[in-house]
């Protein structure tokens, strides 16, 4: 990073807390990196100082719509609209007895992950069902699933 716009991108982010976006609910919590850094930047600011001067340096959303913008340009819209048919046609794609069992969960890059709502389950999906569940799902989105995930 060289040059003032180098350095500004970086100020502004370096408190995010990106490291743990995957997480939710409870586990949405620093990383051990990312809370050391927090912990340092307190300890060097002092007590009285560094809740104010962090949340200077935290960036934070003023309105909803912006939020809302940010959120929506992380998210593919075709894996949307994709995953939304899968699970409107799941029944007729893995069979009656296996949609009560599974859900399709989530799409990202090609790989659907597939909820098993018990985790005994998981042996027959991966060992009898996984071929016949990829060649369902390939001639469905025509090769936009590449790959499932048991989950």
């Amino acid at each position: 990073m060289s040059g003032g716009d180098g350095k500004k991108s970086f100020e502004k982010t370096w408190l995010k807390r990106e490291q743990s976006g995957n997480r939710h609910g409870f586990f949405r919590r620093p990383t051990r990196h990312e809370a050391e850094r927090e912990r340092v930047l307190a300890d060097w600011l002092g007590e009285e100082r560094s809740s104010s001067v962090m949340a200077d340096l935290r960036e934070m959303h003023t309105d909803m719509e912006g939020m809302l913008r940010e959120i929506l340009s992380k998210v593919e819209p075709n894996d949307v609209i994709l995953l939304t048919r899968i699970r409107e046609n799941w029944e007729t794609l893995v069979g009656a007895d296996c949609a009560r069992m599974s859900s399709a969960e989530r799409l990202q890059d090609g790989v659907l992950s597939i909820r098993l709502h018990h985790s005994t389950l998981r042996f027959v999906f991966e060992r009898e069902l996984r071929g016949k569940l990829e060649e369902a799902l390939e001639t469905f989105t025509s090769g936009e699933v590449k790959k499932i995930r048991f989950v």
